[in-house]
């Protein structure tokens, strides 16, 4: 049975209420034919990825539309300068060995990171963006990091990897999605039971050897 709009955005708000990761007093929930739309501010980039997280996971959604601001709090004692967020993320990535971005360029403007170099694979890029996104008085991610793998890898390898990698995971039913790979970049199409899966063929994707972008394009039923 379809959940309504409504049932949607009421178990959205309360699981944003039941994070305590965030405050989502301040935050709107807008429901459209299951496609969900956020707004509103919170205090630091991790908690805005937090309020998406926790909107994906609720059943019958479609999408999620990140609107959120972030906006430190006023009360603390010093916000940060840019020069100190750049420093903060530098530790950050220097810390992170696992991605090991290479000719890194970043640069912080108004709490604006920009993040411009390369990786060898797509989960590092957004890894970086993660890592990124902890240090305090950052507003928000510009992530440019180019994906250039180690090793050619054809197209056929890449998608016998992310099809089989499909079919080990129990929330996924391999056969519902389809997987098109093109000079690296993936598109994955067809339709699954809910988010949870719809999440987990994408992470399937983001970890194969090669890929360099994905388009997920999957419906949830």
């Amino acid at each position: 049975m379809q959940r309504s709009d409504e049932q949607i955005a009421r178990d959205i708000r309360e699981q944003l209420a039941f994070n305590k990761r965030l405050d989502g007093s301040d935050l709107q929930v807008d429901v459209s034919n299951g496609h969900v739309a956020l707004s509103g501010a919170v205090p630091s980039y991790p908690a805005r990825t937090a309020a998406e997280k926790d909107a994906r996971i609720i059943s019958g959604v479609q999408s999620v539309e990140n609107g959120i601001r972030v906006e430190p709090p006023t009360e603390q004692p010093a916000v940060p300068t840019d020069g100190e967020i750049q420093a903060a993320v530098e530790r950050l990535l220097v810390q992170a060995p696992d991605v090991n971005i290479r000719d890194l360029s970043l640069s912080v403007n108004s709490g604006e990171v920009v993040l411009e170099g390369s990786v060898d694979h797509l989960w590092k890029k957004l890894r970086a963006g993660e890592v990124a996104g902890m240090a305090a008085g950052v507003r928000a991610i510009h992530d440019h990091l180019v994906v250039v793998p180690s090793d050619s890898v054809m197209d056929r390898v890449i998608g016998e990897g992310i099809e089989a990698a499909l079919d080990r995971m129990e929330p996924v039913e391999a056969e519902a999605v389809d997987v098109e790979v093109k000079d690296g970049v993936v598109r994955l199409t067809g339709s699954v039971p809910n988010q949870t899966s719809l999440i987990s063929a994408e992470e399937a994707a983001r970890h194969s050897e090669g890929v360099i972008e994905i388009y997920n394009e999957l419906r949830v039923q």
